[in-house]
């Protein structure tokens, strides 16, 4: 086998492999951030505004630039951009139990939403100076 032919499968390998490998990351982190259930949003009411895009920690994932957070009459609907993952997750505004502002590194701010059920929702950044602007 020569080196180019050897190179070239390397390069094969590598356009079939890591597709695949990124669909299964994905798909587990999607998983583990809660975000892997269909989601009808007809229930959430009208939609008042989206607050773009921007970064979130949703049940100890990190979602960096990738999250839209888009508020209805019910709640807020998380969604991840489908390059990542995808996937979709529903705060209803009576699952908010407390919203805390606190400041991380120096100049950056951070929005804590606690849940009813105990998990945390942290908004970074941008995001949580749009929230906290409206």
């Amino acid at each position: 086998m020569s080196q180019t032919e050897l190179i070239a499968y390397i390069v094969i390998a590598f356009l079939v492999i890591f597709p695949l490998l990124w669909w299964l990351v994905t798909r587990f982190l999607k998983k583990s951030a809660g975000m892997d259930q269909a989601i009808d949003t007809a229930s959430l009411g009208k939609k008042l505004v989206s607050y773009g895009t921007g970064s979130a920690r949703i049940n100890g994932i990190n979602h960096n630039h990738c999250v839209e957070l888009i508020r209805y009459e019910q709640g807020y609907l998380f969604k991840v951009a489908g390059l990542f993952g995808g996937g979709q997750r529903v705060v209803l505004d009576q699952d908010i139990k407390s919203i805390k502002s606190k400041r991380y590194f120096v100049l950056a701010k951070q929005l804590v939403l606690v849940l009813q059920d105990g998990t945390k929702i942290c908004l970074y950044g941008q995001l949580a100076k749009r929230i906290q602007q409206n």
